[in-house]
């Protein structure tokens, strides 16, 4: 599965959404179109009953470096100037798993300043590979969030749905479990791995759980693969708060020594 072959997918899926909902604003999706006097092609544009470009979207994967999170700096700007270019009020940054969109013309275009609105298109953790892309759930729960998603679309171009206004720690917060769902599930799988082969590291494991955390331990499959999901997000979450702290205090003390990983 191609970046191109899913977008041809999803165009299909969002024309067949319009046809079946005359009130929508919508005329038809098109893909890879150019601006005006560029190179650089859009992923996708939604056009107007009129043919205007109303709004564009900028597809990733979710497995590829630029598809880790739709908050990312430069897809974000790559899509904004794109949009500009289009004349489109809004545009969309969607990895597969999740959706978010923009306002083309922000009174502040920084990232930490903008508001915006999301959708969870699909489950979480639920595509992280390419073989996860062929499954027929993936292409049934975004068929399924397609209509709601143009409606709402439908909804901020008639301004009757504004966007809710976030702080700057909800951004952050978004943007940063945004892009811990991928090293979430890697470490998952990772821990999974070494419990279910026993030995010192099981043991070890279970202890920590148990004794520090506090949790219920059982033998359930379930239950272990709960408990050890809760295992990897608390190392994804504890590693990070510490990389945050440290990059605090490298803004406030130039001196201290660099960490290289």
């Amino acid at each position: 599965m191609t970046e191109w072959e899913f977008t041809g997918d999803a165009k299909s899926w969002l024309d067949q959404a319009i046809q079946q909902d005359p009130p929508l604003p919508f005329k038809e999706a098109k893909v890879e179109q150019r601006g005006s006097g560029s190179n650089r092609r859009r992923d996708l544009s939604l056009l107007g009953k009129d043919g205007r470009v109303l709004i564009t979207g900028e597809v990733k994967l979710p497995y590829r470096k630029d598809g880790s999170s739709p908050y990312l700096h430069l897809v974000v700007a790559d899509a904004r100037s794109k949009a500009r270019k289009a004349g489109a009020r809004f545009f969309f940054t969607w990895n597969v798993n999740e959706c978010v969109l923009w306002e083309t013309d922000a009174a502040d275009a920084a990232l930490h300043k903008q508001d915006y609105k999301r959708w969870q298109v699909t489950p979480k953790f639920s595509v992280l590979r390419e073989e996860h892309m062929l499954l027929p759930t993936t292409a049934d729960q975004i068929r399924y969030w397609i209509p709601a998603f143009l409606r709402d679309l439908a909804r901020c171009l008639n301004a009757t749905e504004p966007f809710e206004r976030r702080t700057p720690d909800q951004r952050f917060i978004d943007a940063l479990e945004s892009a811990l769902e991928l090293p979430i599930q890697f470490t998952f799988e990772e821990l999974l791995s070494r419990f279910n082969k026993k030995g010192p590291f099981r043991a070890d494991l279970e202890r920590w759980m148990r004794d520090d955390q506090g949790w219920v331990l059982s033998a359930d499959p379930n239950d272990i693969r709960e408990n050890l999901l809760r295992a990897a997000k608390v190392a994804c979450y504890s590693l990070v708060n510490r990389l945050v702290f440290y990059e605090a205090l490298l803004k406030r003390y130039k001196e201290m020594r660099k960490c290289e990983v």
